[in-house]
């Protein structure tokens, strides 16, 4: 008997699992030159110049033209070749590097699904509290190519061999009002070491440092 109510514990609190709605995600603007894209934070939807391990390829998005819109799954990828660039499993993040002209731009849908990417019973992570599509209309504030100008978090946790899929549509698609322009634009994933302090922040560092010596001079006296 108790072997049976335990089995059926297990299967219940799978089912709760497999129907728990999807966490919404959090999009934040970044100030200043912050999460740089490279190797250890690599791309996973790619306009132009991402600069990838071999190993990790990213989803071709549209470039340089004239481009209005997308609707792109990405590639797959499994749990533990996310983790390998993040300092922290689990801790993903996703830096979007939008180079666009004196014009916002729409994201409309971004999200992540946990095997197969057709099955809407495997969306996990959306914009929205019913993951319909939004009109999120933004503005960059220009880092850089190459550095993020925002930042997408909130994603769930996830196992080392389970199968991730992210879904970006930006533009005019699914009602979006402000077109994608012909700048360069990037999604890559965000590793716990590609945090690089202002120089506002190195001075506070300094300051602080500076203070606490001070302090300690005078105790020493």
């Amino acid at each position: 008997m108790k072997h049976t109510l335990a089995i059926l514990a297990v299967l219940i609190g799978s089912a709760a699992l497999s129907n728990a709605s999807p966490v919404m995600l959090t999009v934040t603007q970044v100030i200043g030159k912050q999460y740089q894209q490279n190797e250890q934070n690599p791309c996973i939807f790619e306009s132009m110049n991402c600069h990838n391990p071999a190993s990790f390829p990213a989803q071709a998005v549209p470039g340089m033209g004239n481009i209005t819109d997308w609707d792109l799954f990405s590639l797959t990828y499994s749990g533990s070749q996310l983790d390998a660039f993040l300092g922290t499993p689990g801790s993903l993040g996703i830096g979007l590097d939008l180079n666009n002209n004196a014009n916002p731009q729409s994201l409309v849908i971004f999200e992540m699904y946990i095997g197969d990417p057709t099955n809407a019973a495997n969306l996990v992570a959306c914009l929205t509290l019913d993951c319909s599509a939004t009109n999120m209309v933004l503005s960059s504030p220009n880092n850089g190519q190459g550095w993020a100008d925002f930042l997408i978090t909130g994603f769930p946790t996830y196992s080392p061999n389970d199968q991730i899929t992210f879904r970006w549509a930006f533009g005019t698609t699914l009602g979006g009002t402000d077109a994608a322009n012909d700048g360069p634009d990037n999604a890559f994933v965000i590793g716990a070491t590609s945090y690089v302090p202002e120089p506002t922040t190195w001075l506070l560092m300094g300051s602080g440092l500076l203070a606490i010596g001070l302090l300690r001079r005078r105790q020493h006296r």
